[in-house]
């Protein structure tokens, strides 16, 4: 079992992010601070004297920074790091220190192992490496590395474990053997570190050397391993529901060990226990990692089949939170009336939203009213069609041969989410390749959970959750 953290300790002093909207309220006590913002987007009012210890490091309304003198700042700062609305302020600079990070490199009949040991070697020589070899056919043997070897191959998740227990740093970074990290990755990484409850943090993985073809230019801009560009926390319900192992920080603590029945997903296991346990995780896109995608069809289809077939085993282990849709009424009303694309249809969702802006209006005013119910409805068409188009790509599949209604609406869908994709990478090759590659990938991962589904019996992988408004992304 994975230990609890520790408090937040007297003196860590936390640092406002940007966020949507700061104001001053006025209060009985004195004024109170009105945030608007974080992940998942909530709308938080700081106690006055909560409010009165930030107002003097802030300059007008942005930045500000909040000291832990009690149990109450100690929770009121917990919130707003839970939130996303405040990171750690480091009590000195990041320095790299040999006696606080190791690495660990698990590995089975991959050549690219030289080239990570020597870009590691060329910024860190002094950084500890172990490498686990997991029964390759040719025993690992490198001067670089302290290498410990299984006589017959246990798995990634077996290897890491094996790598970790054999530390004694405070953390480890974790590499895939078929990663390269970019020059000045980990500092970016240990300045998250001050946060005594932070369990890890991971980098952002990109192509290492991203070719011309289709599925390499896709691979660039949509991989599975590839979070996105804005950092933030990470846990059920956000905006990232977990992060990938191929490159990670990771504290050493008490009773961690990677599932070893987990062939794939273990990396969403740990995240998730870890995130039940007490324990929080940060993504930093600031620190770069390269990766080799799968760029031969065959292998990449594939490999997104597998990542489905671990919602089975997720489902079993952590129940709704493996649901593929969480919903709530507003977001049913929305996403059903447009995508029905009825005049009917698109009058119950501008209902909703009226009904949703008239109860906010009268609590936050007219102004973040408009705003939050933007927001609210904005999310729930893109969750609901990310849905539809991938987690149900099977049923859609089948809904478009028998109506020509539906896979007009499935093209619209899919040349939006390519153009949407367009706007960020600015590469109208690899938009184009999205509008069918897409298609096929969340087909292949759609497959894979449907026959974990039906492997294990059970409902949970594919069956929608009701409760409030709520963000997750899936492999």
């Amino acid at each position: 079992m994975i230990t609890a953290p520790p408090a937040l300790p007297v003196g860590t002093r936390i640092r406002l992010r940007p966020g949507r909207l700061r104001r001053l309220q006025p209060g009985a006590d004195g004024p109170r601070l009105q945030l608007y913002g974080g992940d998942p987007m909530a709308l938080l009012t700081l106690p006055a004297a909560v409010t009165a210890a930030l107002l003097p490091t802030m300059s007008g309304l942005r930045g500000g920074t909040l000291e832990v003198t009690d149990p109450a700042t100690a929770q009121i700062a917990r919130l707003l790091l839970d939130r996303d609305l405040a990171t750690v302020a480091p009590a000195a600079p990041t320095t790299v220190a040999a006696a606080r990070v190791s690495v660990v490199i698990p590995v089975k009949d991959d050549p690219r192992l030289t080239r990570l040991l020597t870009a590691l070697a060329a910024e860190h020589p002094d950084l500890p490496v172990i490498v686990v070899d997991d029964g390759s056919r040719t025993p690992v043997r490198d001067p670089r590395a302290r290498v410990l070897r299984h006589d017959r191959p246990r798995g990634p998740a077996a290897a890491r474990n094996a790598g970790i227990a054999a530390c004694t740093t405070e953390w480890v970074a974790l590499l895939d053997a078929d990663t390269v990290p970019e020059p000045g990755w980990l500092e970016p990484l240990l300045a998250l570190a001050a946060d005594p409850q932070l369990a890890a943090v991971a980098p952002r993985i990109v192509a290492h050397a991203p070719g011309g073809g289709l599925l390499s230019r896709y691979e660039t801009h949509h991989s599975a391993l590839d979070m996105g560009p804005t950092g933030g926390v990470v846990g059920p319900g956000g905006q990232r529901s977990y992060v990938p192992t191929a490159a990670l920080l990771l504290r050493r603590i008490p009773g961690l060990r990677f599932a070893e029945d987990l062939q794939v997903g273990e990396d969403v296991d740990l995240c998730w226990r870890l995130h039940a346990a007490g324990w929080r995780i940060r993504y930093e896109p600031g620190a770069r990692v390269g990766h080799d995608h799968r760029v031969r069809f065959g292998a990449w289809a594939r490999r997104r089949f597998d990542y489905g077939t671990s919602a089975g085993a997720l489902a079993q282990r952590h129940g709704a939170t493996m649901a593929p849709l969480v919903w709530s009424p507003f977001s049913a009303l929305v996403a059903l009336g447009v995508w029905s694309g009825s005049p009917l249809g698109l009058l119950v969702a501008a209902g909703a939203a009226g009904w949703l802006w008239s109860g906010l209006r009268r609590r936050v005013g007219g102004e973040l009213a408009t705003e939050m119910t933007r927001y609210a409805a904005q999310q729930s068409l893109v969750r609901g069609t990310e849905a539809v188009l991938r987690s149900y790509a099977p049923l859609a599949l089948v809904a478009s041969a028998l109506s020509p209604a539906v896979a007009a609406r499935v093209l619209l869908a899919s040349i939006l989410q390519a153009g949407a994709g367009w706007t960020r990478h600015r590469d109208p090759v690899a938009a184009l390749a999205a509008v069918g590659l897409r298609r096929v990938d969340d087909l292949c991962y759609a497959a894979g959970v449907w026959t974990a589904a039906w492997r294990t019996r059970s409902w949970t992988p594919v069956r929608p959750v009701r409760t409030g408004l709520h963000r997750r992304r899936n492999r």
